[in-house]
This record gives structure tokens, sequence and C-alpha cells, in this order.
């Protein structure tokens, strides 16, 4: 276990609370070892101990930062006026300023505790006592702290000790934290640090990390369900927590290798169901019947109520050879339970499909010519994912169409519904000029960053480019189907997109599981936000999924 924080005393009446650097748990969500050996407090964090500390129980030296709830102090306990001190200290990033709370105690007796951290909590000094500012610390207006200012002193005293700040004496030191509380406190500190929407939803994200880490929980799962009604709070389907085996899946999927039935689904539930977006060609989801809008009720008869997206598909995926029993519907009014008991195999999954097609000429182009017109060679690729290397498969693909001849193209999104962010932007980048926008990405404090083409494209300016799309073309297809539409380098043709216009990262936690977390929402070249909105068409058409590429696009746009 931890030794406790260095306490160094100031002067006579006044206590400086300063933590010891090479006593901080990793488990304490402000506390990030460096490579100088220091520890940071996060700037929400250091905001926190001020909005608890009434004026004139805090005391601030020359170099501090006055804000709008207190001044972030720079120097004093024992580092010199201003100079940060040899045991080293916390630092407030946004300020970089060494933090000690000063705490007025009385000169001696009256349960002020010893300078070496045994005393039980600080006290004020009775009225006649005239408190000393400590070396370094201007002098200040003596205050008589109510029983209220003593508590919240007593409480930034406790943060900087390493406690829960508000958390009182129920709390366990970090030291002394559960696996699982330590979980939720790591998933916590995660959120903070990145999470888009910096109201978390509208509550105290604070005052939530104290009641979880607060609570004991019987084992794991009781963990992971506290972590799942933490995110949940958020309201937000894509910030999620992941199981290990989940975590697994999702970075196998990522990387294009993994063992299953072959059913992808929609990034989140659709009208509250669980839907497949497509089965994998030649899967044997797909050889069973699987069809693209079939919805998931059963696997291995346990029905699938509260289960997302990443919830069935980890429950889908297993050992080669293994078994599954999955129960469907199809799509249609004349709708019936399918019941499926299908062998799981190791499937690589080729993101990205390309082949030479042939569009018979207009009847334009066959007026125009003396001679009978030849048949249009259209290069047909189909992208089903988007992963690590589903750029450079797209790039391959297209030198091998133009070397046929290919001089118009058609990208088929359907059924697409995404995954890897860059992906979408690389493939952008092989239709679109050099210096074009492709996407605006707005971070969680209002910054936007324009992503544009970096190089001249391997598509020609001049060739035709349709884009085919429907209600199940999502996340990074949509990245790509809305730079190419509204730089006015493609057609969109089929159905309204899905609408997932927000960016996660998804992060290991220290037991093997992962979280997800919504990092930046993004918008079009035209500055449109998508999220539940989804991109239109140019021209709507409604097709089959299933139906051939070229028989959803009209001749008119190709």
């Amino acid at each position: 276990m931890a030794s406790p924080p260095h306490l160094s005393t100031a002067q006579p009446h006044h206590r400086a609370f300063v933590i010891d650097v090479h006593n901080c748990p990793p488990t304490v969500p402000w506390c990030d070892h460096t490579s100088g050996g220091r520890l940071e407090l996060s700037p929400r964090l250091c905001r926190m101990a001020f909005l608890v500390t009434p004026p004139g129980v805090l005391a601030g030296a020359r170099r501090g930062s006055r804000g709008a709830t207190g001044t972030c102090l720079g120097g004093g306990g024992g580092g010199g006026r201003g100079r940060p001190g040899s045991h080293g200290g916390v630092v407030c990033p946004s300020r970089q300023r060494r933090l000690v709370a000063v705490v007025r105690r009385p000169p001696s007796g009256g349960g002020g505790g010893a300078a070496d951290g045994s005393g039980s909590r600080p006290l004020a000094p009775p009225p006649s006592a005239a408190p000393v500012a400590p070396a370094g610390v201007p002098a200040r207006r003596r205050m008589a702290p109510s029983r209220q200012s003593v508590a919240a002193a007593a409480a930034v005293a406790g943060l900087l000790a390493g406690g829960v700040l508000a958390g009182g004496p129920d709390v366990p030191p970090a030291a002394a934290f559960s696996p699982e509380q330590k979980l939720l406190a790591e998933v916590w500190r995660i959120v903070d640090d990145g999470y888009v929407d910096r109201t978390f939803n509208g509550q105290d994200w604070f005052k939530i990390r104290t009641r979880a880490v607060k609570a004991q929980y019987a084992n794991q799962e009781a963990g992971y369900a506290a972590v799942r009604k933490m995110l949940a709070s958020l309201n937000d389907p894509y910030t999620r927590f992941l199981t290990p085996p989940q975590y697994t899946s999702l970075t196998a999927a990522a990387s294009g290798s993994v063992a299953g039935v072959g059913v992808t689904f929609f990034p989140a539930r659709v009208d509250g169901e669980l839907v497949i977006a497509a089965p994998v060609d030649g899967s044997p989801a797909a050889r069973g019947g699987v069809q693209p809008g079939d919805v998931l009720l059963e696997i291995d008869g346990e029905d699938l109520s509260g289960l997302t997206p990443d919830d069935a598909a980890a429950r889908v995926r297993g050992p080669p050879g293994s078994e599954v029993s999955l129960a469907i519907t199809h799509p249609g009014p004349r709708s019936s339970l399918v019941r499926l008991d299908l062998v799981r195999e190791v499937l690589k999954l080729p993101s990205v499909v390309a082949e030479l097609v042939s569009r018979p000429p207009s009847a334009a182009e066959a007026d125009a010519e003396t001679t009978p017109a030849a048949p249009v060679p259209v290069g047909l690729i189909r992208v089903k994912g988007f992963t690590s290397s589903t750029a450079e498969d797209v790039g391959e693909a297209v030198a091998d169409l133009r070397s046929q001849g290919a001089k118009a193209w058609v990208v088929d999104l359907r059924n697409n519904p995404g995954g890897y962010f860059p992906g979408g932007v690389d493939v952008a980048r092989l239709f679109l000029p050099v210096d074009t926008p492709i996407v605006y990405v707005v971070d969680r404090h209002g910054v936007v960053d324009e992503i544009d083409t970096i190089r001249q494209p391997a598509v020609p300016t001049t060739d035709r480019v349709v884009v085919l799309v429907n209600r199940a073309t999502a996340s990074a297809s949509e990245i790509l189907a809305g730079a190419l539409k509204e730089n006015g380098r493609a057609v969109l043709v089929g159905e309204r997109t899905f609408g997932k216009g927000v960016v996660q990262t998804v992060s290991p936690l220290s037991d093997g599981s992962g979280v997800a977390v919504t990092i930046a929402r993004y918008e079009t070249p035209g500055h449109k936000d998508i999220n539940k909105k989804g991109i239109d068409v140019d021209v709507a058409v409604e097709c089959a999924a299933d139906a051939a590429a070229l028989a959803c696009v009209p001749e008119s746009v190709l």
C-alpha cells in the first residue's frame, strides 16, 4: 500500500498539503506519471478543488493564476517564493503551476494534528489568533472560517492526499481500491479525458465517479454492470463498454480476420431491433440463407433484449468448428421465424471486391456515331467495410481496372456499416483533386480540423463516378459518400444513408476489456451535421440490397 502523501508545515497557523510524487497510485484518475516523475492534475479537477474552497481558506502565491472560482497556487510549501519545492509537486496542466492547499490551523493543541500527516483533519484557528502567511504568500485579511469553510478545506486536503473529492471517510484510499473500483475509475478517466460532450449529457460527471467508486461490487460481472450503467447515463449508443471477448472480436474484425458465421450488423439498433446489414459472401450465414435486413432475435435460444450490436457480434463469433444457432426473421409483411444451425469457421473479410463491367451505350451515344457505339467499360468497386487495408486495396483495384480500360466508375457502398475512419478518408483521396476538403472533424473543445486531399487522385477527374448507397450505409462510408457528393465529384444514387456522424476511439483496459468513446463529430465538406439524419441522395432508387449494382444505376447518370 502506498504511504501517505508528504505534508509540509508552512508557518505556525497554516499547513501546506503537498502530494508526494512517488506515492500517487496509477488508479487515481487525476494522477498521471510523466517522464519527469511529476504528477499532473487534470484542469477539470484543478477547478473542482476551487469550487469547494471558500475565499480565504485557499491561499495563493505570487505566480498563481486567478480564475473564476479561486487561485491556482504557484509556490510555497517548502519550495521558496514561487519556485517548486525539492519534493516535486502536483501540476495543473492548464496553468503549469504547482498546486499547494494552505489551510489554517491552531498554533498549538486543539486537535490540529502533527506535520507528518497523522492529524485527522485541519481545524480553524481561534478568533484571537492572527494567521501568518507562509513564505512567498502575500499577507491576507484574517477571516474566521465558518464550519462549512472548514469542511470544504478538509475536502481539498483529502483530494490532494489521494482520496476522493467530497467522498468522505467511506471512500477507500486509492491503493485499497478493489479491481472493480479501479476499472470504474479507469473507464471514468478515459471518458473524462476525451468525450466530445463536455456537459456529459448535462450531469455532474465527477459526482458519478464518486458514487461509483464508493460502491462495493461482489464480483467482476457486478463491476462490468456498473461500468455499463455509468456509460449509459451519457445516452450515447456509441460510447460503450466491451468485455474482453468483445474487445478481441472488434480488434480482429478491424484487421480483417475473424472466426464466426459471417454476419455484420448496423452500427446501432434500428427501431429497437438488431438488424443484419449483410452476410459475408461465401460465409456460413450466406450459405444458410441469411439476407440483408434480417432481424436477429435469438442466439443459442437466448433472447437478445438489451444487447448492443457489439454484444450480438461477440456472441455469434467463436472457435472454428463450434456450432451456433440463430433465430431470425426475413424482412417483409409475411415474415416468419427461421432457425439456422451454423458452424463457425475462420473468415477472411475482404473489404473490397472489384470487376470490370460493361454498360450498353445510351441512345444519345448511339445516335452520335456513324458506326455502332461500343459498350462503356465501367469499373465497379464494392466496398463492404473499412479496415486498415481498405484504401490500399481500392487503390490497387483502381490501377487494375484502369489498365483494363475503365472510363466510368460505380462505388457500391450498400450495406457498408463503416469501420476504420481513416479508411473512408483515404479512399476519398483516390477520387478527389488535391487540396479538396473531405471532412471536418469537430473535437470536444469545438476545434474544427479540416481534412483535405494531399495528392493527385488515382481516378482521372474527367471520369464519371456514381456512388450507390442505402439505409445501411453508415459512418466511414458516409464520409466517403458525402465527400464525393458535396465536392461535385459523384452522383449519389439509392436511399438516404444511416446517419452516424460521430467518431470513436477504442481504448484497452487493464483487465483485457475495452471502452469505445465518442471523441468527435464530423461535418461534410458543406458543413452539414449528418448524425441521426443521414445524407440525401441525388437520385432516389429503390433497389434490393442483393441486386446487381449496375442494375440499380439509371442510364441517365452513368
